[in-house]
């Protein structure tokens, strides 16, 4: 999803409100309260023009220091701030003015993210659920909010049935003893790893396909690994690999598929996850190694199974999904730090990958270098909400005359933003199209 930062966010928001873009500093910051800039007094040429705006220092050592202006003098472009000295900077500093006090936009923004809700918001996929038998009820976790967009079941491919899988026995089958595996490499002090074998009456949920998974016990003692090294038939060299594995976990931020001494995404903790990895070969080589990779700290359990390895495509191997029609959503009961439950009217197949598109709100901003995700069409009703915002608090501390000023912005900038998200609405009434994977 497209994201923006809050450095260039709050220059969009207070475009419309009051505000100078980057101008530098023509004479250097010294010990004092003056910012001097004849680029304002080319441009401003109206004494106290600025008081009571908010000047936004990007120095060196007044980085981001929020200042409010006493005083103006256009004939030299020098600013007085209020509070103490500024630091002495050597060399010129960029510097911005707002009419609004820059923390202020931000609080409000990140109230605005809140207040549009679901209408302006993040879409999420989650696919870290896998059926069970006879299950049909599922908790949710808070990432998702409010009620399920979409929801699909997907069907996983079977690792020894992938002919592109560069993987020897990626279904964790084949074992020299009951400790030992045959093609694949344990490493790590003191980490073992045990054959787990299906069962009937019940069945073994810690098996995922076929006959057997891998239980390892990964040591207090360092970093385990459970690797292969392939030598592949196909073209090795400067090419896009990718591993995809299984792992059962029930602790988080600690697992994750390893490739070529790289890691994908850590696995949550929430019982079988798919993990990916992806590299880039470099040039000349031969062989590539592949697998799970586990963090140093305390002792914990994790389950391993169908490993897949390809190389060539620009995206690891997928699954295949199918809507879900028959289900419903129940929101989480007050004080629960979930979102909700959701519910098939029947069990599903065991041992299937649930794949729930939902949303959730946008990232709060508390730096400039912070980032929010959000399509560029609704950008224009988020800042408008914020511009609303500031516009009732600016009516509400202000005497009688500027009062009535920003109570006619207030309102200008609420209709802007609703009838903005009635034509943005109507545009997001369409069907989601999922890929494979």
């Amino acid at each position: 999803m497209p994201t923006t930062t809050w450095q260039s966010a709050i220059r969009d928001i207070s475009r419309e409100l009051g505000h100078v873009d980057d101008f530098d500093t023509t004479t250097n910051i010294t010990t004092d309260t003056s910012v001097i800039s004849t680029e304002l007094s080319a441009l401003y040429d109206q004494d106290d023009f600025f008081i009571g705006w908010f000047i936004l220092i990007r120095g060196t050592n007044n980085d981001e220091v929020i200042r409010r202006v006493t005083d103006y003098a256009a004939s030299t472009g020098t600013i007085t701030v209020a509070g103490a000295n500024l630091q002495a900077e050597s060399g010129s500093m960029t510097c911005e003015l707002h009419r609004f006090e820059p923390r202020r936009i931000r609080e409000m923004f990140n109230r605005a993210r809140q207040d549009l809700f679901p209408h302006v918001s993040m879409v999420r996929r989650y696919d870290a659920l896998v059926t069970a038998e006879w299950q049909n009820l599922f908790t949710l976790p808070n990432i998702l909010r409010g009620k399920p967009l979409q929801v699909y079941l997907g069907s996983r491919p079977t690792a020894d049935d992938v002919v592109d899988n560069l993987f020897t026995d990626g279904g964790f089958e084949n074992w020299s003893s009951a400790t030992a595996l045959s093609s694949w490499t344990l490493a790590g002090t003191n980490a073992s790893v045990n054959r787990e074998q299906e069962t009937t009456s019940p069945r073994n949920y810690m098996v995922l396909q076929d006959s057997y998974s891998a239980r390892v016990v990964s040591a207090d003692s360092g970093v385990t690994t459970v690797r292969q090294q392939v030598t592949p038939d196909v073209a090795a060299e400067s090419t896009h690999v990718h591993v995809t594995v299984w792992v059962y976990c029930d602790t988080a931020s600690r697992v994750s598929a390893d490739l070529v001494g790289s890691q994908g995404g850590l696995h949550t903790g929430n019982g079988w996850e798919r993990l990916t990895a992806t590299t880039t070969t470099a040039q000349g080589a031969t062989t590539i190694t592949g697998g799970v990779h586990c963090t140093a700290g305390a002792q914990i359990d994790f389950y391993v199974d169908e490993a897949i390895m390809i190389s060539g495509p620009t995206e690891p191997y997928g699954d295949d999904f199918v809507p879900l029609r028959n289900w419903k959503w129940t929101p989480p009961v007050e004080g629960a730090g979930n979102g909700g439950i959701l519910e098939f009217a029947h069990p599903l197949p065991e041992k299937q990958r649930i794949l729930i598109f939902g949303r959730d709100l946008l990232s709060a901003v508390t730096a400039d270098s912070d980032t929010f995700e959000v399509d560029a069409d609704l950008l224009m009703p988020l800042y408008d909400r914020t511009r609303q915002l500031l516009s009732e608090d600016a009516a509400n501390s202000s005497f009688s005359g500027g009062r009535e000023f920003w109570r006619e912005r207030a309102a200008e900038y609420r209709g802007k933003w609703e009838t903005a998200l009635t034509y943005a609405g109507l545009r997001q009434v369409v069907q989601l199209n999922v890929p494979n994977g």
